[in-house]
């Protein structure tokens, strides 16, 4: 079974339209992590998943609604090591919190195992180029010597 995809009733506007085949293709890899956790033990359920984070990070997992968020923009310009190393990150996450409770630390000693058993490089940050997915937002401010800054 594949995790369901959310639609979030945010404001859409500033969210690329994914390819469908890839959103398939990461809701498969969520699917393939959760089936290698629960064959090591771990009562891992099924995840939601949603393709509507923004900026710079590549994914948030939220293990008190058994969800994980994904950046569309990062995703759709990584594709294999995104799928590979950032999805496998955030349903470790999961993983953790399914084993040992919300409690557990987010990049602790139990996460690491985690992505040991997803034979993943337990890294806590990308190095994707963000260029493309972060707004570059600049905002004027006068001030009283009428130069704008």
């Amino acid at each position: 079974m594949l995790p369901p995809e959310i639609v979030v009733s945010r404001s859409r506007s500033q969210i690329p339209a994914l390819d469908p085949a890839l959103k398939e293709r990461a809701r498969l890899r969520i699917a393939e992590c959760v089936e290698l956790f629960r064959r090591h033990g771990v009562p891992l359920r099924m995840p939601s998943v949603s393709f509507d984070l923004r900026g710079a990070t590549a994914g948030v997992a939220m293990p008190a609604r058994n969800h994980i968020r994904l950046n569309a923009v990062l995703l759709a310009e990584n594709v294999a090591e995104f799928l590979e190393q950032t999805v496998g990150h955030e349903v470790a996450h999961l993983a953790v919190a399914a084993a040992y409770g919300l409690s557990a630390p987010a990049h602790g000693r139990q996460w690491k195992q985690m992505m040991a058993l997803l034979g993943l490089p337990a890294e806590r940050c990308h190095s994707y180029d963000v260029s493309n997915a972060v707004a570059g937002r600049r905002y004027r401010y006068a001030c009283a010597c009428d130069t704008p800054h």
